[in-house]
């Protein structure tokens, strides 16, 4: 157990600053908005009542407060870039522990069109993700240890979605020409 734990840690410390490296500035600028896709859980991260329905809720619910529109599926096709924001979560229960090992990661997806040899187009292709979070947490908690890092993770993404698409100021009452 020790030994894992140890090898866990080392994973985590070499994978983190590599990840986000590519999140240049810019990269969200004119995203109208974005469909939440949510990956199928496994049974394991479904037994602790987690669903891809309340994680859906809970990201499209982050994003509205913040004025980012979410799209329908209708309107995600429709859309030059089809871009969605992928939530996925990895979860499984190991034998010589009694909570669950998991993987948790949030990226946006849209279509792209490469610029080498005939302008082909990708129908998806990932153009910002946040950082992937492991880690191993007893399955009593698991659910809302879950969402509140899918929360954290989306906040990375409303926070350079802002960045990238800043809101006009309203003039301020009383300010003379």
């Amino acid at each position: 157990m020790k030994r894992l734990l140890v090898a866990l840690v080392l994973v985590v410390v070499s994978v983190q600053p590599l990840v986000g490296d590519d999140r240049n500035p810019g990269v969200l600028k004119g995203l109208v908005g974005v469909r939440v896709v949510v990956e199928k859980l496994s049974d394991d991260a479904k037994k602790t009542g987690l669903t891809e329905q309340s994680l859906r809720t809970a990201v499209e619910l982050r994003l509205r407060t913040h004025g980012i529109r979410v799209l329908t599926n209708e309107e995600r096709l429709s859309s030059p870039s089809g871009a969605y924001l992928y939530v996925n979560v990895s979860a499984f229960k190991r034998s010589y522990h009694e909570g669950l090992v998991y993987d948790c990661s949030v990226s946006l997806r849209e279509a792209v069109t490469l610029l080498r040899g005939s302008q082909q187009k990708v129908n998806s292709a990932t153009t910002w993700r946040a950082a992937v979070t492991f880690g191993i947490t007893p399955s009593n908690d698991f659910a809302n240890e879950i969402v509140s890092l899918v929360k954290e993770q989306v906040d990375e993404f409303i926070n350079d979605y802002l960045r990238d698409n800043p809101r006009e100021q309203a003039p301020s009452q009383g300010s003379s020409p």
